[in-house]
């Protein structure tokens, strides 16, 4: 749920940071954070889900061995997601020129 809630959170801060406030250099640090913390949130989401898949929970009878699958799948689908979206948020941020405080004419 944790994930689910912080993906939300980081999409409607990703979409107003992007508009509103795009010149602000500080701001392109703080969104490389914000995806950095959903990317490892979705990874620490799918080992833990993968981990719980073992011969206990998919044992004959057990009816929540195909929802595990599922949820395993989903998670890492998420988190190759938030790779992409994090290499894209971040490549801007170390690649841009440092602009200098005072103006030099």
């Amino acid at each position: 749920m944790f994930c689910a809630a912080w993906t939300i959170l980081v999409i409607v801060f990703q979409l107003v940071a992007g508009k509103a406030f795009a010149d602000h250099v500080l701001l392109g640090y703080i969104r490389v954070a914000v995806e950095v913390v959903a990317l490892l949130s979705w990874f620490a989401g799918w080992i833990a889900v993968a981990a719980n898949i073992g011969i206990e929970a998919c044992s004959e009878g057990s009816t929540s061995c195909g929802a595990l699958k599922a949820a395993t799948v989903f998670g890492a689908f998420e988190w190759l997601l938030f790779m992409v979206t994090a290499t894209q948020a971040t490549s801007p941020v170390l690649n841009s020129k440092r602009r200098p405080g005072t103006s030099t004419t």
